[in-house]
């Protein structure tokens, strides 16, 4: 009775590995996503993998958004466990395409391959039966897989471990195989004997005795070659010597080479025999595949995490967003390589305050805090772990919008002001409650007086969208504008007065000061 093994989970990761990313071009620009990605792909060892986490795509819906964070964080709990089986990723795609095709025949390699799949993942469900871990959603990944020792058997009745066809894999093998193994003594016994009596008459150079193509052959100084019974099969490079067969040996070579001919056949009529009956149990051998990419992608996922220390926030579908020491994840990775310390950001939201609006001096931070917020979440609707603290709770947008850095383009002739104001339409004509907007240096490129005026044009319909947003700005009347507007708050990145140093903090609600004048003075 064949076996069911496509569970609704694996139908969702199916559906997601077809599905083109819906995240922006200038988005994975901005926020540097494309950079995590890389971090990402180079952890996956499948190239399918590889292809899908460049098209991952932001989950709308908590429940799914969980189901993946679930199976991060189950398998990082069992991954962690000493007794966890080693995980060494094995490609079944090639495997599968030869056993879709009528009188195929596997490589060594490919059968090794369906060898090691299956030993692993009955390694994987004995590791789970004897274990009390609460894993539902890998247990779901596993779905109907049940531990089988029917296809290792069968590999193992072919293959020693060493590889080697076993000759009892049938009986033609073992037979031709005796008679190989008589008919090899008895050449060995005629070659020694001839050689001897060469020796003796002191025909044969000092190496003695050469091979060609397997067959034994006398080294014979070639001013005796006309005295040495036999065939001659090639001489050095210098012609000092003459590779001879001896006479009593051709007839039996011959035979040999018949026989080993006939062992080739066998074993190959023997592998396509294994194929074929491997062919029985495709349906087991696409679910271990299934299962073992699961587990690549979720693999790559938990070292990228462990390289940034990350953790799982709580996800929920309230809007009430609470994000503790943030830090931005390239920032963070590369810090750490350099022994630098970096600083955490903390922010919060609720549908009172949707809108932070970030001030403060030049080389404070703003960017970068901006910045960190904004991949973060990209990150974690993506289905990755990010670094912020565990007790982090945070909400699910439909729509993620950045205006981050000047965008000025030869090519399309549109100057910074331009391409802002263009950027700004699309955001404004697109934003509503589910949105997550992101726009750093808010309204600049043009002239100050008139970029705030417009800039405040603006935020009033940021706030009125319902969207959730960080901005960053110089512009006083913004600042103002902030205190005054339901919805939006003041922050601003701390600064040393006495010192004239950026603290690189930032502080939720009061606005903060360019210091122009004293850090030029």
């Amino acid at each position: 009775m064949p076996l069911l093994f496509t569970s609704r989970l694996n139908s969702i990761f199916a559906s997601m590995k077809n599905r083109r990313s819906n995240i922006s071009d200038s988005v994975r620009k901005e926020l540097e996503f494309d950079k995590v990605l890389d971090l990402l792909v180079a952890f996956a060892k499948s190239t399918t993998n590889k292809e899908r986490i460049r098209g991952l795509s932001i989950l709308h819906s908590p429940k799914v958004l969980n189901y993946h964070l679930d199976c991060l964080q189950e398998y990082g709990s069992i991954q962690s466990d000493t007794n966890f089986p080693r995980f060494e990723y094995v490609d079944l795609k090639e495997v599968i395409k030869y056993l879709n095709i009528e009188n195929a025949v596997l490589t060594e390699d490919q059968f090794f391959d369906i060898y090691n799949a299956a030993n692993w993942v009955n390694t994987l469900i004995h590791f789970i039966s004897n274990n009390e871990y609460e894993i539902p959603t890998i247990q779901q990944l596993i779905g109907e897989i049940k531990k089988s020792v029917t296809i290792k058997k069968r590999i193992e009745k072919v293959f020693t471990p060493r590889r080697f066809i076993r000759s009892n894999a049938s009986d033609m093998l073992f037979g031709i195989r005796e008679d190989i193994s008589k008919k090899r003594s008895q050449t060995d016994k005629h070659f020694q004997e001839t050689m001897s009596h060469y020796v003796h008459l002191g025909f044969l150079a000092d190496i003695r005795e050469s091979f060609a193509d397997g067959v034994p052959l006398l080294a014979v100084s070639s001013e005796y070659k006309r005295k040495v019974k036999g065939q001659v099969r090639g001489q050095s490079k210098t012609k000092s010597i003459t590779f001879i067969e001896p006479e009593k040996c051709i007839s039996l070579n011959r035979e040999l080479g018949h026989l080993y001919d006939e062992e080739k056949e066998e074993i190959i009529r023997i592998l396509k025999e294994l194929t074929a009956d491997l062919t029985v149990h495709l349906e087991r051998i696409q679910a271990y595949k299934d299962l073992i990419e699961e587990i690549d992608f979720l693999d790559a996922k938990l070292k990228l995490a462990e390289l940034m220390d990350a953790n799982r926030p709580k996800v929920s579908r309230s809007r009430a967003i609470n994000i503790r020491n943030a830090f931005h994840p390239l920032l963070l990775i590369e810090n750490n390589k350099r022994d630098l310390k970096t600083i955490p950001q903390d922010i919060y939201f609720d549908d009172a305050h949707r809108v932070v609006v970030i001030s403060g001096p030049n080389a404070g931070g703003k960017s970068i805090t901006l910045k960190t917020f904004g991949l973060n979440q990209l990150m974690l609707q993506t289905g990755l772990f990010i670094p912020v603290h565990p007790n982090s709770s945070m909400s699910v947008f439909h729509e993620i919008f950045t205006d981050i850095g000047d965008n000025q383009s030869i090519e399309n002739e549109l100057s910074t002001y331009s391409y802002r104001l263009t950027r700004m339409k699309e955001i404004l004509a697109k934003s509503g409650k589910s949105s997550f907007i992101l726009i750093d240096e808010f309204g600049s490129g043009s002239d100050p007086a008139l970029g705030g005026e417009l800039a405040s044009v603006f935020f009033e319909e940021i706030v009125k969208s319902g969207a959730y947003g960080v901005l960053t700005t110089h512009y006083g009347n913004i600042k103002v504008l902030t205190d005054q507007t339901e919805f939006a708050e003041n922050a601003c990145m701390l600064f040393d007065d006495e010192e004239l140093n950026p603290l690189y903090k930032l502080k939720v609600g009061q606005p903060g000061s360019s210091y122009t004048f004293e850090v030029a003075r």
